[in-house]
């Protein structure tokens, strides 16, 4: 019976060698994670920064008064 692909990843992480009790695949994979959700929270930032001087600048524009 082959095992499910998933299991084996997993399995394969548990042989990493551990420093403080802690597996460094688990804190690499951790960091990887943290890493992505700060640079997807500064897009969104910007994103939203972006729209609103976009909207700022529209409206401004449309009362004739320019930017």
């Amino acid at each position: 019976m082959v095992a499910p692909y998933r299991g084996v990843l997993f399995i394969g992480l548990l042989q990493y060698p551990r420093v403080f009790g802690v597996t460094v695949a688990y804190v690499a994979i951790s960091l990887y994670i943290i890493i992505c959700c700060s640079a997807l929270r500064i897009i969104v930032m910007n994103s939203f920064s972006t729209r609103y001087a976009l909207a700022r600048f529209t409206v401004l524009w449309g009362n004739g008064i320019f930017v």
